[in-house]
């Protein structure tokens, strides 16, 4: 399983879902006002979301320390990210388990401490670790002996859901999670990554990309139920880099009582109203599979049975509705040239035989909108 940036700009068709996600943060900072916050993340090249706790402490007048803990395998990443731990550092940690720490004093009362591990996350959350290496479940007490307040955790995973993920979600929820917190997960959502997919009732390859999307978002919950006053708060199928189909899954917890007893007043258990942006596919795309396939009938020679499973695939891919103009076209060609390039004659075409003009497709993209808002009544 490959780490993706836990980035908030990293696609442009990102922004908008990664927007519910500070969104979240902030509230949920705002409202349990903690005294410590602790981040979990693969930040790739950025150090958006890890920047959220220092950014809202206005709304955190308790805050007095934050610890940033950020991983990355890839050692060339590791040496050149923005995340705030110098490269003098970094160098030192050559060893897989090694970590890079700096930390400092912010607005002259938030101790903020950047932990940057040269190592896979599984073993960082427990999993094949043994006695080498950081470990993130040996940080939920703080260093006058209490828990850690609240965890931000987003593990942006390239790839989809396995039984190895599995062992690291409920590790998480079992042994290293804080006393309240949020807990963002990203995976992919192609056909080509069903292998993924190994328990008894996870879905086929063939299967469409929200049939994938919602499993993994029960796996995920059913992973993380032993925490308490588990909530999902987001659930979002979103188009990403390279116009990979996507899911996007959070939750909150809150251990009431220990989280009130620590802090000697009560501390009500909050539970935020819940964004669903399902169905962004399955929704608008299906008059587009139709096109695929009347013109895979008539293509010569014919697609075999798996040309025309990818080809489902791809009506759910390619479509972004928030591209309908050339440059989506072009993206789509380039796209189809380095991934499909097998599956490039099989795409619909214009009366005159030519697949390669834009409007073609533009204009098949704009239909199907215009017949789903129909259908829909908008």
């Amino acid at each position: 399983m490959n780490q993706a940036a836990t980035s908030l700009n990293f696609h442009p068709y990102k922004l908008e879902t990664r927007d519910h996600i500070a969104s979240y943060v902030s509230e949920f900072i705002k409202v349990i006002n903690p005294q410590s916050i602790r981040t979990l993340s693969l930040p790739g090249n950025s150090f958006d979301f890890e920047s959220l706790p220092k950014h809202n402490l206005y709304h955190a007048t308790n805050l007095k320390q934050i610890t940033n803990v950020c991983v990355e395998r890839n050692r060339e990443t590791f040496l050149t990210s923005p995340v705030q731990v110098p490269i003098e550092n970094r160098e030192l940690a050559d060893r897989l388990g090694d970590s890079a720490i700096h930390s400092y004093t912010y607005a002259k009362r938030v101790e903020i401490s950047t932990h940057y591990v040269f190592d896979d996350v599984k073993n960082v959350l427990g999993i094949n670790n043994g006695s080498r290496g950081y470990r993130w479940e040996d940080s939920t007490v703080n260093y006058n002996g209490e828990s850690i307040e609240m965890d931000l955790v987003w593990l942006d995973y390239y790839g989809s859901y396995d039984n190895d993920i599995g062992r690291q979600l409920r590790r998480f929820a079992n042994y290293g999670s804080a006393l309240t917190g949020l807990i963002f997960v990203t995976f992919e959502c192609r056909g080509r990554h069903a292998t993924q997919f190994n328990k008894a009732n996870a879905p086929q390859r063939d299967s469409g990309s929200s049939v994938k999307a919602q499993y993994q978002a029960e796996e995920v919950k059913s992973d993380l139920n032993r925490l308490e006053k588990l909530n999902q708060v987001l659930y979002i199928e979103y188009v990403g880099e390279g116009n990979t189909p996507m899911v996007l899954v959070g939750f909150s917890w809150q251990k009431k009582r220990e989280l009130s007893s620590q802090r000697g007043e009560t501390i009500p258990v909050h539970v935020m109203k819940s964004f669903h942006g399902g169905e962004q596919w399955r929704s608008i795309t299906n008059d587009i599979k139709k096109e695929l396939k009347k013109a895979a009938k008539e293509a010569r020679p014919k697609p075999n049975d798996d040309q025309n499973r990818q080809l489902d695939e791809i009506a759910y891919t390619f479509y972004d509705p928030k591209n309908k103009g050339p440059d989506a076209d072009d993206e789509m060609d380039e796209c189809l040239r380095i991934h499909y390039p097998e599956l490039e004659k099989y795409v619909p075409v214009h009366k005159t035989g030519d697949r390669a003009g834009k409007n073609n497709w533009d204009g098949r993209k704009k239909n199907a909108t215009v017949r789903r808002k129909k259908e829909r009544g908008e």
